[in-house]
């Protein structure tokens, strides 16, 4: 069964996004994602968005309909990441977003320039990769201060409310998924 996908919020809100084909790209519902910017905010003028194991592009593409100024998209799978080049293309958001092919499971994946202001990592459930990626993240290099990491994994995974200088601000259930809100603070590093 094909997911129909639209922006929820913002300048492109009701924008329908091309949908992955099978079920091993598993894109953020728009009830999920309603949720997400209610916590961090609708609008995100000025703000950097990373956005890790982006499957579609969903969370960054929203991110940028809602006034979000750069966006970078990072995932390993050449089926997301042509995906996500029709999504940025049809959103009109070509000139504020970038595409990078990396495997996040390795450290060096991390070196990216500039830094970001809100994260989304959103890996495959079940995988550890959530806290592995909070884990190898080089926090100093990639995250403004305050920058806000929002994780999502299933029910069943659980994480500690410290990683690598990064706070749990939030913790929520929704069916089968967990949000993880976490908030950066640069310290004794």
């Amino acid at each position: 069964m094909k997911m129909n996908m639209r922006i929820t919020g913002g300048s492109k809100k009701g924008l329908t996004l091309f949908s992955p084909k099978g079920k091993h790209i598993r894109p953020s519902s728009d009830h999920i994602r309603q949720v997400i910017f209610n916590i961090i905010g609708h609008d995100l003028s000025k703000k950097k968005i990373l956005d890790l194991f982006s499957g579609t592009g969903i969370l960054g593409i929203e991110a940028l309909s809602r006034s979000a100024e750069f966006a970078c998209f990072v995932d390993n799978s050449s089926e997301s990441l042509s995906l996500i080049n029709r999504n940025i293309e049809k959103s009109g958001f070509k000139n504020r977003a970038s595409i990078v092919k990396r495997d996040l499971t390795k450290r060096s994946s991390f070196r990216l320039k500039g830094k970001f202001d809100i994260v989304f990592i959103d890996p495959p459930y079940n995988t550890s990769l959530l806290k592995k990626a909070l884990e190898m993240m080089p926090v100093k290099d990639l995250l403004s201060d305050d920058a806000i990491i929002v994780g999502r994994t299933s029910k069943r995974e659980s994480l500690p409310s410290l990683i690598n200088n990064m706070e749990l601000l939030d913790m929520r259930e929704y069916g089968d998924t967990k949000l993880w809100i976490y908030r950066y603070r640069r310290g004794e590093e």
